[in-house]
């Protein structure tokens, strides 16, 4: 709760470390607090948050929805993670050689490239669009699958350039007045005590997917009953 004295030890440290990607999200916040302009030079510039549907028919994403199934077999959260009420997979999900979950990882590939492509140009001194121009590959892809009161707390991606959600199965209290089980970017985390509302809110649809830089906190709004199910990846630097 000292944000002016945060800003000025986090700005210290990316200068030093400027591919940190806990300490621009934590100074995203301490800017924010404080009023500093470059907030929205970090985090609210047009299309660093993105929705784009996914190139699949609706059968694609119901034999997915199958196969995934299949292999949620953990009967709780794992330690660690940001999920609560539900399983998440383990391993590499695109690694899997399953028919359905190639065809999903080649549109996805296709919907990072796009959104990739899209964004405000390079900046050398911005943490994501000092990038421009570079590869990306597809890393460290899950799913996870939420049942009834299930959320994310808010949470980043420490490894990632990109992070994501692909919906896959969504409850459907989804479409209710209140915004039950979506997608929250932007919002501190509730340990941090700060009153700051998410910047974006993303309605989750099956196939479509949401892109936002790793270093911006993230989480969902529970739900009552139903499922939720999504598939979740980093993208980085192709190395």
């Amino acid at each position: 709760h000292r944000p002016d004295e945060a800003a000025s030890l986090l700005e210290t440290l990316v200068a030093r470390a400027p591919d940190d990607i806990v300490a621009w999200a934590y100074l995203g916040l301490a800017w924010r607090l404080t009023g500093d302009p470059r907030h929205e030079w970090l985090s609210g510039q047009p299309g660093l948050v993105q929705a784009r549907a996914l190139d699949l028919d609706p059968a694609a994403l119901t034999d997915t929805a199958d196969l995934l199934r299949s292999i949620h077999t953990a009967r709780s959260h794992p330690v660690g993670q940001s999920l609560r009420g539900g399983t998440q997979t383990r391993g590499r999900l695109f690694w899997r050689q399953e028919p359905q979950i190639q065809v999903l990882g080649q549109a996805i590939e296709a919907a990072v490239a796009a959104h990739w492509a899209s964004l405000p140009p390079r900046d050398a001194t911005h943490p994501l669009l000092k990038h421009r121009g570079e590869s990306l590959s597809i890393a460290g892809s899950w799913s996870v699958r939420l049942t009834d009161s299930g959320y994310h707390v808010a949470h980043i991606h420490p490894q990632g350039l990109l992070s994501s959600a692909c919906y896959i199965v969504v409850p459907q209290e989804a479409d209710g007045p209140d915004k039950a089980g979506w997608l929250e970017v932007g919002a501190a985390p509730t340990e941090l005590g700060l009153a700051l509302d998410p910047l974006e809110t993303i309605q989750p649809v099956p196939g479509r997917l949401a892109l936002f830089p790793s270093y911006m906190f993230h989480g969902t709004r529970p739900f009552a009953q139903g499922e939720r199910m999504t598939v979740a990846f980093d993208a980085v630097l192709s190395r």
